[in-house]
């Protein structure tokens, strides 16, 4: 198959970015994600889950200042949806809902007499239909083209890759999830098609105070779409040289030739 350059301008740029779950955002990851996003100027930005943390409406224990933080991590949302939307007004922004955003959910069952409100849904809450912003409930798979998904997963497995392997098992299509805070890609070969399943990373920080240096790596994704001929391609875009507690010179990522950094 030849392609003509018009079907080469005809690539879509689309950039994935999850797991920042505010309040325990990386700052310094974010602005270089966002950085990268200003490099690529994307046709269309997908949101995959764990946006906001919910911690302080969590079924976990938690210590009592930490039970009072909904409104700051409801605010800090905000102020990035709202800088992504002004940075790219073009851009088509989806926001996919992960099992964090389903504790607002949660809570919401527990106390039925306040689940109606809709001044307490995500949408509501996080000004997304102000900001023109698609929204997606939790589990639910967004499709781009024909056979590639995006969600912001349900397995969990020990090492990178190994979840990409359980979701290509599992969905038997190719796509892109987040949930895991973990890079890794699994390619599998079924019949005339090859599969792969890309883990996104995350942009929060790598030793929150409720975990202890978990194996988690910051990054996020960028893919190209073309609609007419199904073709995908996906390149990961690790940020290198970060600290685990939080103590570092800079960070960085390469994007084409170019070195972004980011220096505290």
């Amino acid at each position: 198959m030849q392609i003509q350059q018009q079907e080469i301008r005809d690539f879509e740029v689309c950039v994935f970015l999850g797991d920042i779950h505010f309040p325990h955002s990386d700052p310094w990851a974010l602005q270089l994600a966002l950085q990268g996003c200003r490099y690529l100027n994307p046709d269309r930005i997908y949101l995959i889950g764990d946006v906001t943390d919910f911690h302080a409406i969590s079924k976990y224990n938690k210590r009592p200042p930490e039970a009072l933080t909904l409104q700051k991590e409801i605010n800090e949302s905000r102020t990035f949806l709202r800088e992504l939307r002004n940075e790219f007004p073009g851009a088509e922004i989806h926001y996919l809902d992960g099992n964090h955003e389903q504790r607002l959910t949660h809570y919401l069952w527990r106390n039925p007499e306040i689940f109606h409100l809709e001044v307490l849904s995500i949408q509501s809450l996080l000004h997304l239909n102000r900001l023109n912003i698609h929204h997606h409930p939790y589990n639910q798979q967004v499709l781009i083209g024909d056979s590639f998904i995006v969600e912001h997963g349900n397995i969990v497995r020990k090492h990178s890759g190994y979840t990409a392997s359980g979701m290509v098992e599992n969905r038997h299509i190719s796509g892109i999830s987040g949930h895991t805070h973990r890079l890794g890609t699994h390619f599998r070969c079924q019949w005339d098609q090859v599969l792969r399943w890309h883990e996104n990373g995350c942009l929060c920080q790598l030793n929150p105070g409720y975990a202890t240096l978990p194996n988690w790596q910051q990054g996020f994704s960028v893919g190209l779409f073309h609609p007419n001929l199904d073709l995908v391609a996906i390149e990961q875009i690790p940020i290198y040289n970060q600290s685990r507690t939080g103590d570092f010179n800079h960070q960085y990522i390469l994007m084409g030739d170019q070195k972004i950094s980011v220096t505290p």
